[in-house]
Order: C-alpha cells, then sequence, then structure tokens
C-alpha cells in the first residue's frame, strides 16, 4: 500500500516534466519554423528586388545603346545646312549617313521631308527589306539605297533612287520616276509640324510577328524640314 501510493507522485511529476518538455519542443519547433520561415520570405523578396533591378538595368543598357549612336546622328544632320535646303545636294552627308548605317544596325533609315514635297532617304537594306528591293528592281547585293524626290524648276516631281553595296560602290541605278509618295501627307510629318520641340522622340506600333520589337527614333523639325531616324528597338528582348 505505502509502496503503491508512493507511485502516484512519481508518475505524476514524470507526466508534469514530460508535458514541460513537449510543450518547450514544441515552442522551440514553432520558433524555427517561424524564423525559417521569415527568413525565406527575405530570402525571396530580396531575389526578386535584385532580379527586378537586374531587368531594369538590361533594359536601360538597351535604350541607351539604341538611343545614344541615333541622338548623336541627329544632332550632327540638325546643324548640317545641306540637310536643311530642299534643293540642297545631299553629296556630302552621303558618306556620314551611311558610315552611321553601317556602324548601328539598329538604325533602318535616315531621311527628310521637305515642305516643297521633297524627299531624301538612306535606307539600311536587311532581310526585311529584300521583297521590297526585288518589287523596286534593286540589285540583290544592295546594302544601302538612297531614295530622292525633287522638283523641277516646272513643278514636276522627280524620284531617283541608287544603288550601294556593302563598300558602298554604287551597283545600280533608277532614275526618271513619277512619285506618288508625298511626305507632307504622312502622319510622321505632320505630327512632328505639330510639335513644339525642334527635336523628339516617337514610337511606333510594333512590327511583325513580336510584340516587344517597335519602330522608335527621333525626329527634328527645321524651318523647312522635317528629318527623322529611324530602327528597331527590341527593348523587350532580356536575355
Amino acid at each position: 500500500m505505502h509502496t503503491a501510493s508512493a507511485r502516484g507522485p512519481k508518475l505524476s511529476l514524470f507526466a508534469t516534466v514530460l508535458s514541460l518538455f513537449l510543450f518547450g519542443a514544441l515552442l522551440v519547433g514553432a520558433g524555427v519554423t517561424i524564423a525559417n520561415y521569415v527568413h525565406t520570405r527575405q530570402t525571396a523578396t530580396r531575389v526578386a528586388s535584385d532580379t527586378f533591378d537586374t531587368t531594369i538595368d538590361r533594359i536601360n543598357e538597351r535604350r541607351l545603346a539604341f538611343f545614344a549612336p541615333v541622338f548623336l546622328i541627329a544632332e550632327l544632320l540638325r546643324n548640317d545646312p545641306s540637310f536643311h535646303q530642299p534643293a540642297g545636294a545631299k553629296e556630302a552627308i552621303r558618306p556620314l549617313i551611311v558610315s552611321a548605317l553601317t556602324l548601328n544596325p539598329q538604325i533602318s533609315a535616315v531621311y527628310a521631308g521637305y515642305d516643297n514635297g521633297n524627299y531624301f532617304q538612306i535606307l539600311s537594306i536587311s532581310e526585311a527589306e529584300k521583297s521590297f528591293l526585288e518589287k523596286l528592281g534593286g540589285p540583290p547585293t544592295t546594302r544601302f539605297a538612297i531614295q530622292e524626290i525633287r522638283a523641277d524648276n516646272d513643278g514636276v516631281r522627280i524620284e531617283t533612287w541608287r544603288f550601294l553595296d556593302a563598300d558602298h560602290r554604287q551597283i545600280g541605278g533608277i532614275t526618271d520616276l513619277r512619285p506618288t509618295y508625298d511626305p507632307r501627307r504622312r502622319d510622321w510629318y505632320r505630327e512632328a509640324s505639330a510639335k513644339p520641340a525642334a527635336i523628339y522622340l516617337c514610337d511606333h506600333v510594333a512590327t511583325g510577328n513580336d510584340d516587344s520589337e517597335s519602330i522608335c527614333g527621333w525626329r527634328h523639325r527645321g524651318r523647312r524640314h522635317i528629318g527623322s531616324i529611324d530602327g528597331l528597338c527590341p527593348l523587350g528582348q532580356i536575355e
């Protein structure tokens, strides 16, 4: 009887200690779980933030890579007197533009429309323009195409094309075409004419099947002309 009664308090004490131990273990486990959750969440947030910053940096690098040479070329042309004159010869600035297009394949064209309907364009020929070149009748090895529309003394507008190879040598030409194209009727000319700024950035609709690729460029407005530099700008293609 005495022995049995002594076991009761011992078992009760053992159960109490075991309960306290299990409760402490649960608290420690819960604390570790909460700490791991907080740490994991902080790590995920930091990784997401770093990934976002890296993506933004890449986008900004692409913007700079595209727009820096475009802005420089636009400034040079904006200050070149021969580019301002509707009837002025453009041969002096041709090597500059062709070299710029060679060094900057993202630029597709440099062109200018004038208030008398004259038009000047140097087009960089890539695979996308091959079908256009074939329809036009240009040599298949054309790397650059120079288009000019001028009004003669009688007001008759005449269109000519010159075709250059990769070494900038003329390999063909088309003369005495009667153009239907008039820059003054185009949206890009009208929009630029209505802008108060002398030079500004423009973005056009996406091209092709890739929504991340758009035509972007600079417009600069002079007293008698609207100059433009356009190119493909794949800002969304982050590798």
